[in-house]
């Protein structure tokens, strides 16, 4: 936004713009860290369940 966009505009709606733009860049950085955290879990749970799976059931297969 340019300066003078931004001195056109109700002062209050510049305001509400900036700060919906601070927060939601955050927001995103940590939505993706907790991505990355629930697809590393994943991965290891598959891996015991696969384990899992053949300890008990590797004589029946």
């Amino acid at each position: 936004m340019t300066e003078k966009e931004a001195s056109a505009m109700n002062p209050l709606t510049w305001l509400t713009k900036k700060f919906k733009l601070q927060i939601l860049i955050p927001i995103n950085m940590i939505i993706r860290e907790i991505n990355c955290w629930v697809k590393k879990e994943l991965d290891v749970l598959c891996q015991q369940l696969l384990e899992y799976n053949e300890k008990t059931f590797g004589k029946f297969m």
